[in-house]
């Protein structure tokens, strides 16, 4: 499959998802499992708010969780942004720049599974709390210049082990005026 200017967006509102290009090699076997053989998606551009939250990730009537997952073989993400404004699920506001090379993983409504290093790079990284009834908005709380993480799932799963985590420029702050 091969997408340029892949653009999702929900019916009413804000928010949107712009994919530059998707070159994706996937299938769906009979018992419901997505198996991703390669892919490389180059500059998505996400714009996470309560509307696309809600088109993409809709509540369900159900009390029963459905079972769902996904095999990577091989996924590279190149030149992403992203733009939080809070959600129910995420109650940050804040901007960065991301990447990711994902390989042998198993993606579930468990969880991540892979006995291979993973890696996601972040740069511009600049998130702060979204109080309720602030007059004005609280300075940052996190920020970094960049951000790379390496971590093999199994091994952070069972103990908490991270390969490896360098930060450049990194500044935290938490404060009362920037705290929830």
């Amino acid at each position: 499959l091969h997408l340029k200017n892949l653009h999702l967006q929900p019916l009413t509102g804000a928010g949107e998802i712009h994919v530059a290009s998707l070159d994706l090699k996937a299938s769906q076997d009979l018992n419901g499992l997505w198996h991703v053989e390669h892919g490389l998606l180059t500059k998505p551009v996400i714009e996470w708010t309560r509307e696309l939250e809600t088109a993409l990730l809709p509540k369900s009537e159900s009390t029963q969780s459905t079972a769902w997952q996904a095999k990577i073989d091989a996924l590279e993400v190149q030149g992403g942004t992203l733009k939080l404004t809070p959600t129910e699920l995420c109650p940050l506001t804040g901007d960065l720049a991301w990447s990711t090379s994902l390989e042998a993983l198993d993606i579930s409504s468990e969880g991540l599974r892979s006995a291979v290093k993973q890696k996601l790079t972040l740069a511009d990284v600049s998130l702060r709390w979204n109080p309720k009834n602030a007059s004005v908005q609280p300075p940052p709380f996190a920020q970094a210049k960049s951000a790379t993480l390496e971590l093999v799932p199994d091994s952070f799963r069972e103990l908490w082990q991270v390969e490896s985590l360098a930060l450049t420029a990194p500044h935290l702050a938490f404060t009362p005026e920037n705290g929830q």
